[in-house]
């Protein structure tokens, strides 16, 4: 067998492992234990295969307890982003105004007569801009 094949082929396992979803794991671990634990269900099976029920058990709880690890690793450093995100946009209303004092070239407010605003309009054209009852007046 090719090496590149093999290579390809564990990686599409471990993909696999790391996309099954931890109460699959659970389950598969809690069933190996029922049937190896409870007499009924461990005679239906062969006898090569009650052997190997401790180790599919064991194998079945160790993937299920990394998983439980990594969904709550993942959540945790999800956590901490959101919170350090946070945490900076709360102070961008302070840090902003003060990074303009450290410009190497000076900064110069200008100030200029703009449109005149809805209201300046309205009372140019003779409107009245207040309300009189439940209805805008003209």
């Amino acid at each position: 067998m090719d090496v590149t094949v093999s290579t390809a082929a564990s990686q599409k396992a471990i993909d696999t492992l790391k996309a099954t979803l931890l109460w699959l794991f659970a389950g598969v671990a809690l069933s190996c234990f029922v049937v190896w634990v409870a007499p009924p269900f461990r005679s239906a099976l062969p006898e090569t295969v009650q052997a190997w029920l401790p180790v599919a058990f064991a194998a079945s709880l160790i993937l299920a307890l990394c998983k439980a690890t990594s969904v709550l690793v993942f959540h945790r450093v999800a956590r901490q982003k959101a919170s350090i995100e946070r945490s900076r946009q709360k102070l961008m209303c302070l840090y902003r105004p003060l990074a303009s004092l450290f410009f190497t070239r000076h900064v110069t407010i200008v100030s200029a007569c703009g449109a005149p605003r809805l209201r300046t309009e309205w009372q140019m054209h003779g409107l009245n801009w207040g309300r009189t009852g439940t209805a805008w007046s003209a």
